[in-house]
């Protein structure tokens, strides 16, 4: 019942995934079988359908599940008010008998009536970012732009949840390559040696 825009067709036509999202969801899945969790660190080429693949997986895990909170994070606030579109978008396109009633719904925060479940979208340079709350699901998207990652990821990290299990926890930080991006490079290179709790995953431009 998903919809989004799509390149081929005018319009909102259901997501289908397309190799990229395939791949992704299976490597998604094949880490929460082994790990319990999903901890991913993804080096990605523009417009391939990453971010649209995780906020799918967003609206499934907060809309229809109670008690979790997902958090959105872009590069800037502009970026971050596009792709929560795209959440958005997922949502208002339910039919009506699936489509849970929100109790505040804006251009960056839906909250869930009856579930305690919501999503928030903010932008890196956010001083307050997750203060007082607990996230299970967060999408950090185009990190390797981030103004401040250091100032963040003290702020945000320890407000992510470790559940692991049926009630897992996700966390996912992608980004294109984009010079001066050493933290996001940092984290990359941290998972691939195994130093980290995240596997890291590139998407060459040709797949």
């Amino acid at each position: 019942y998903l919809r989004i825009k799509s390149k081929e067709t005018i319009g909102f036509p259901t997501l289908k995934f397309n190799a990229v999202q395939q791949h992704i969801h299976a490597v998604a899945e094949d880490q929460l079988k082994r790990l319990g969790y999903i901890r991913l660190i993804i080096g990605k080429s523009r417009q391939v359908g990453s971010s649209s693949y995780w906020q799918a997986r967003t609206i499934h895990q907060t809309a229809f599940q109670p008690n979790r909170n997902a958090i959105l994070v872009a590069h800037d606030e502009p970026s971050s008010i596009e792709i929560f579109g795209i959440t958005k978008g997922y949502y208002d396109a339910l039919p009506l008998e699936l489509r849970p009633r929100t109790r505040y719904d804006a251009k960056q925060r839906m909250i869930f009536e009856g579930r305690h479940s919501k999503i928030v979208a903010l932008h890196a340079a956010n001083a307050n970012i997750g203060a007082g709350q607990m996230f299970h699901f967060a999408h950090l998207t185009e990190a390797a732009r981030f103004p401040d990652p250091d100032r963040l990821q003290g702020a945000l990290f320890p407000a992510l949840s470790a559940a692991k299990g049926q009630d897992y926890s996700t966390v996912i930080i992608e980004s294109t390559s984009v010079f001066g991006g050493d933290w996001f490079k940092d984290l990359g290179d941290q998972a691939i040696a195994g130093d980290s709790e995240f596997e890291f995953l590139f998407i060459p431009w040709y797949e």
